[in-house]
């Protein structure tokens, strides 16, 4: 499972990644592959959570040993407002 965040990676957002991942290990199991959009863009702003999904895509894609993957994209906005999804890739072989 990864973890891609669509935010600067300022000290509050890395605050509040804490708070719920302590709160949700389950979603998130060790070896935890925590990425942020902006080590590789810089901030993109609003474009941020787009990117982070084009990401989770692109994780998945290349994860064909697995019938089950799931990427769990988050961000917060400066004034403090949070969103998150899961995506999830299941491909049934028959």
């Amino acid at each position: 499972d990864v973890v891609v965040a669509f935010e600067t990676g300022e000290l509050f957002f890395t605050r509040a990644f804490t708070s719920g991942y302590l709160r949700n290990a389950e979603m998130m199991p060790e070896p935890l592959q925590h990425e942020l959009i902006a080590t590789n863009l810089g901030d993109t702003g609003a474009a941020a959570a787009g990117m982070a999904l084009v990401r989770a895509d692109w994780l998945m894609q290349r994860e064909d040993d697995r019938d089950d993957q799931r990427v769990l994209i988050y961000g917060h906005a400066d004034d403090g407002k949070c969103a998150a999804a899961v995506v999830m890739k299941n491909m049934s072989r028959g």
